[in-house]
């Protein structure tokens, strides 16, 4: 939605900005923590789905509860939410509002003021619902959601209507006028109650049944293709003439607007298919109406003047509406039904009774006089001429949504030229919905929620990906879900870090306060490496719009976007497949990591303090305990090692030995060779002295990643682990790896390496040395 520069600099937005903000000091903090704050935006976007599927079944007074009860958990979202209340307001919300303002002041200035009163009070359920349903439905995939609740809900009521046609039910009230419609004719109302009420619902649902239908491929296209065959017999057997009018016009721009579109963004074949649709649904039209003839009295009927004993009762009554028109002409009568009724008593002619004026345009004339009536017209313009510069500059996805919301309006305003059912809150209910679809463009990612567990090593194959997604979208609040070990590497990287220990069992209430925080951020994209059937389903758990993981999860249909985790090369590479899978085409980089200046100059007082000055080699023979914890072992032995360490100090190399913080047992080992040895307190101290050395010597493990997120020269020693996987194909990295048949094995043939490490015993000195001349005479490492 596009907010006017002149609300925003306004005193009363300042003024609610600050309120809001004031609140939400004192509730975020505690939101956070809350198991139900985090259920809160779910709740709410459930008890908008849950009106708009229960409209067609539940009373008037019952659709205002759900309205109203929406409307408090909107306000609860607001002040427990980070950036939420931020109040927008765009021209046609602005004239929406305005045109409330002046129907309150017909209220005040009508005759009639308690009734008129609640007639306002009508209008302020479906003011709210309009809001609502803008902020609300924010995205294309919450707008589709929507849609798809309103099509079920229709199908269920058609499939009612059908079965009405099919054991002829009995009217319920008098408006079966047997002499204008035959004997034995049936008239189905299905929940309802009444005919015309129910062609005017079905009218707004087939526009935007249909564009949805044009949209999806999954397991909802059958149902929606059912809910609007349904909805077309029923409405046929309403035998609603103003239904009829509705439902012709609406249909006739929906296939205007759609060769519109297709004449601008789609081929020939696109274009001459929607012609042949539109020569089609016309051709069908005058089909039904040769063939029926209760169908074509109904049709006839409609351009009978005087000759049609219900065409005869509106005309009387439009005069006499007309007169209060005049009457009243600045502010009207005051808003609803009640309030007509007892004015129009001054004016009805005898046996001429009626609750409303039977036209929309009219009525409004009369309700809140010609002020009202001009900002309505005001309304319908921007309405539509936003709704058309949409269609032209939107996606094709956007714009066909919008061509069924603009059709879904086109509607009832034309039924409304001759029926009173636009002042019913089903009808109503679904212009504001289809009105906040063609107002409100789908906004850019607020949330971004990411997971990825591991070590410090594939938290840096991660950080493409993430990259990935702080670039695209720059605005989102981005938090990540890792494990604690691996935090120290992400720091900088996202909004929000939120550690979760997978190795541990989980405690029930621990899991709960979980999900509740990630539904507290109310992500609109949920990614997620890692092919666990657990994965999908915390995204899913998670509310996301989008979710996108790996295909190759047992549960991966939870997800709306999958991603291929073959790890058939790098995984960096393999990880970035994921944002690929939301649309993002750009190539992926190498990892790369930012060394805190506080470590650069420890790592330059290091070397000063033991005399290093024109180069070294940094060995770092260790892994990490957890990967010997889960029988990962890939170790060299510590006699190779020393061995190794003693031939390039023959050939004149200055050796460091770095060793990880829970290692310096090894410093005993190593003592025969006399290196320098060094244990460094944090990763990035390690990255450092990696960084300003001639050659990093390592096995697999975390530190072979911070090599590569530097750009330094390295060599990596490889057991079971498939070297494509975990590094790049580069001349600064050079694998060196035992030529034995059963490697690599670590992810494929087995979860564990084997007890005889075979493919680590097999690789000798004279191998490692090899790959370390060759890369010492490749020229100096970038710095």
């Amino acid at each position: 939605m596009e907010s006017l520069p002149i609300w925003e600099n306004s005193f009363i937005y300042k003024i609610l900005v600050r309120i809001g903000n004031g609140l939400r000091k004192k509730l975020v903090s505690y939101a956070k923590i809350s198991l139900f704050a985090g259920l809160i935006p779910s709740l709410l976007q459930f008890s908008l789905l849950a009106l708009l599927f229960l409209m067609p079944f539940i009373s008037s007074g019952k659709i205002a509860i759900l309205t109203f009860i929406s409307l408090i958990l909107w306000i609860a979202k607001g002040l427990t939410k980070r950036d939420e209340w931020l109040p927008k307001l765009d021209l046609f919300s602005l004239l929406f509002l305005v045109w409330t303002g002046l129907s309150l002041l017909s209220t005040a200035h009508s005759p009639f003021f308690l009734p008129s009163l609640k007639g306002f009070a009508k209008s302020l359920v479906y003011l709210t619902a309009y809001f609502l349903f803008l902020s609300n439905f924010d995205t294309m995939e919450r707008k589709e959601r929507a849609i798809a609740v309103v099509s079920f809900s229709a199908l269920i009521v058609s499939l009612y209507g059908v079965w009405q046609e099919i054991i002829g039910v009995a009217p319920l009230a008098l408006w079966e006028d047997v002499e204008a419609m035959g004997e034995n004719i049936t008239r189905v109302y299905s929940t309802l109650k009444n005919p015309n009420l129910l062609g005017g619902y079905l009218i707004g649902v087939i526009p935007l049944t249909l564009s949805l239908l044009l949209l999806r491929r999954d397991w909802r296209r059958p149902l929606l293709a059912l809910a609007l065959v349904a909805s077309l017999l029923s409405l046929l057997w309403t035998f609603s003439r103003g239904a009829y009018i509705g439902f012709f016009m609406s249909i006739i721009a929906f296939l205007l607007l759609l060769l519109w579109l297709a004449w601008k963004k789609a081929s020939r074949r696109y274009r001459a298919l929607i012609i042949f649709a539109l020569l089609l649904f016309l051709f069908v039209l005058f089909a039904g109406i040769q063939f029926s003839p209760t169908l074509q009295g109904r049709v006839k009927s409609i351009f009978s003047i005087w000759g049609h004993s219900s065409n005869f009762t509106r005309f009387t009554i439009w005069q006499s509406s007309l007169k209060m028109f005049k009457d009243n002409f600045i502010l009207g009568i005051g808003p609803g039904n009640d309030t007509f009724r007892r004015v129009y008593a001054f004016y009805m002619r005898p046996r001429f009774n009626s609750l409303a004026s039977y036209n929309i345009f009219l009525e409004v004339g009369v309700e809140t006089g010609i002020l009202g009536l001009l900002c309505f017209l005001a309304m319908l313009y921007f309405l539509f001429s936003a709704g058309l510069k949409r269609v032209s500059q939107g996606n094709i996805q956007e714009a066909i949504i919008i061509i069924g919301s603009i059709s879904a309006c086109i509607a009832p305003l034309f039924h409304g030229l001759v029926d009173t059912i636009w002042y019913r809150p089903q009808p109503q209910m679904l212009f504001w919905l289809a009105t906040s679809f063609i107002i409100g463009k789908p906004r850019e990612p607020k949330s971004i929620l990411v997971m990825n567990f591991g070590g410090i090593g594939d938290e840096i194959l991660f950080l493409p990906t993430l990259r990935a997604l702080r670039k695209h979208f720059p605005q989102a609040f981005l938090s990540m879900v890792a494990e604690p070990r691996s935090l120290s590497v992400l720091l900088g990287e996202t909004d929000e870090l939120i550690p979760l220990d997978i190795k541990n069992k989980f405690k029930l209430i621990d899991m709960l306060y979980f999900l509740s925080h990630i539904r507290y951020i109310d992500p609109d994209i949920a990614l997620s490496s890692g092919t666990s059937p657990f994965i999908p389903l915390i995204l899913f758990l998670s509310g996301a719009g989008k979710r996108v993981g790996y295909k190759q999860s047992k549960l991966s249909f939870l997800n709306t976007h999958k991603a291929d985790g073959t790890r058939n090369e790098y995984m960096a590479f393999v990880h970035y497949r994921l944002v690929r899978a939301l649309g993002i085409q750009e190539p992926p980089s190498l990892p790369s990591i930012q060394i805190p200046s506080s470590a650069e100059r420890w790592a330059d007082a290091f070397l000063e303090e033991v005399g290093i000055k024109d180069g070294y080699i940094l060995i770092h023979p260790g892994i990490g305990k957890m990967s010997i914890k889960r029988g990962i072992d890939r170790r060299w032995e510590n006699q190779k090692w020393i061995q190794l360490i003693n031939e390039l100090k023959r050939e004149g190399w200055a050796i460091i030995v770095s060793l990880g913080p829970d290692e310096e047992e090894l410093k005993e080992e190593f003592s025969p060779a006399s290196p320098i040895i060094v244990i460094p307190d944090d990763v990035f101290k390690l990255s450092a002295l990696i960084k300003r050395s001639t050659l990093f010597v390592c096995l697999d493990s975390a530190p072979m990643h911070f090599a590569v997120a530097t750009g330094s020269k390295l060599v990596a020693l490889f057991g079971p682990t498939d070297e494509e996987e975990v590094l790049p194909k580069d001349e600064r990295f050079r694998p060196v790896y035992a030529n034995i048949e059963c490697r690599p094995c670590l992810w494929d043939k087995r979860r564990t390496s084997c007890p005889e490490l075979t493919c680590m015993k097999k690789i000798e000195v004279e191998d490692v040395l090899k790959a370390i001349r060759e890369m010492l005479t490749a020229g100096k490492a970038p710095q």
